[in-house]
Parts: C-alpha cells; structure tokens; sequence
C-alpha cells in the first residue's frame, strides 16, 4: 500500500483483483440491505377519524393544510399511523 498527501490528509492506494473488489462490492450491498427502514402502518379514514377524535371534513382540511397529509394507495386514501401518534402525542402543533 502505498501512502501519498493531498491536501494536507493522506491518501491510500491499494490494488486489489477484480474478483476480491466484486466480492467486497457485494458483501457492501448485502450489509446495507439488511438496513431496511421498517414496514410503515396506514390508517384507513375511518381508523384515523376514530383514533384522533375529528370529522372527515377535519381530515380533509388538514391535509390542505398540510397538517396530516393523506397518502393514496391505490383508489383508498390512507394516513400514516406515525403522523397520527404524533398528532396525539403533542409533537405536531
């Protein structure tokens, strides 16, 4: 290995074959896929409605606000359970 300096912060050269590089490339890949954000939970209107003690028309004025957004999956209009606990627990004003 070789060491060099620019810009003040050493710099490494390191050969490697091919086949060494493509097996570090995937071991990199597989570790990060294990990584995945967790499975979001989406709250139908009704559920939504229900949990934060509001009218539909509430939740419509809401997310033309911006306040609780909707998410459309598909035809159904759903809201992020995350969202709504925030709502409930005070950290969304």
């Amino acid at each position: 290995m070789n060491c060099y300096e620019i810009n003040n912060s050493p710099q490494y050269l390191m050969m490697i074959s091919p086949e060494d590089f493509a097996s570090a490339v995937e071991t990199a890949i597989s570790k990060a896929m294990t990584f995945s954000k967790p499975k979001e939970t989406f709250l139908t209107i009704e559920e939504a409605t229900s949990r934060l003690g509001v009218s539909r028309s509430t939740l419509w004025r809401w997310d033309k606000d911006g306040y609780l957004k909707k998410i459309k999956r598909g035809k159904k209009i759903t809201y992020r359970l995350s969202d709504v606990e925030r709502i409930i627990n005070g950290e969304i004003k």
